[in-house]
């Protein structure tokens, strides 16, 4: 049995797999070897209580969801990552339960920067969303 992030990780993975500008360029992961771009890596780097939806038999949760976007750093670089953000919204916004595995999904803010780390220097976009679900009290692979 998978605890409740993993689910919602993979689900948003699912999502944003085959957008018209990355195609299958996703990995699940924030360490990854950068073979080509434009790409996305999701991962979720918090996962934490709501304590002003908790109730005595359960536990609102919420999951922070990072979905990066690398895209060569040109003259068009802002054009594509804002393209490439609009498709991933879209995607996620389109069943904002991400099939079942949260009870709501909400997209809370996007930044951009250039980063000159690698080779050749990219675009980085992150775009962050919320997701919201329960799990039984004291038991948290538990999903309500």
């Amino acid at each position: 049995m998978t605890i409740p992030r993993t689910d919602i990780r993979k689900a948003v993975v699912a999502a944003v797999t085959g957008l018209s500008t990355t195609g299958s360029a996703v990995v699940e992961s924030r360490v990854y070897e950068r073979k080509r771009t434009p790409e996305l890596a999701v991962f979720t780097p918090t996962d934490r209580r709501n304590d002003e939806e908790v109730t005595m038999d359960n536990d609102a949760r919420v999951v922070t969801i990072i979905v990066e976007i690398r895209a060569k750093a040109n003259s068009a670089l802002e054009d594509a990552l804002d393209t490439i953000c609009g498709e991933v919204v879209a995607a996620l916004m389109a069943d904002t339960t991400l099939n079942g595995t949260c009870d709501d999904l909400e997209f809370d803010v996007f930044d951009s920067e250039l980063s000159g780390q690698a080779e050749k220097p990219f675009g980085l976009g992150t775009l962050e969303f919320s997701a919201f679900y329960r799990t039984l009290h004291g038991a948290p692979n538990t999903k309500l």
